[in-house]
């Protein structure tokens, strides 16, 4: 809560407003009014937070490098996010290599 404060504080009220700001301003709320935010609640609002840096933490990464490591890093992310279609390609790339080795390889 404290971030999102010193960002207001430093854009001079003129914040951006989204739905972690307004969730930071809810648990803000209710823990001002006396009333115990759940512990749950105030993780799963931290994590949240989280997530939304580490994405843009990617985003900067991905603008600031050359085309290529840009390529590998979206590449990468679409593997994490995929994890089933990544092993059953990584599977068909496997078995092509092995049919290619096997039947290719006899032929001098």
């Amino acid at each position: 809560m404290a971030m999102v404060e010193q960002l207001e504080r430093e854009l001079q009220g003129a914040f951006l407003r989204n739905q972690l700001f307004s969730e930071a301003e809810l648990l803000g709320l209710r823990l001002r009014g006396g009333g115990a935010a759940c512990r749950e609640e105030t993780r799963a609002f931290l994590a949240r937070v989280q997530e939304q840096i580490e994405k843009h933490k990617q985003e900067l990464r991905e603008t600031e490098s050359s085309g290529v490591v840009r390529g590998f890093l979206r590449v990468r992310s679409w593997v994490l996010s995929h994890p089933r279609a990544s092993a059953l390609l990584a599977v068909c790339v496997l078995i092509s290599v092995v049919l290619l080795v096997t039947f290719g390889g006899n032929r001098h």
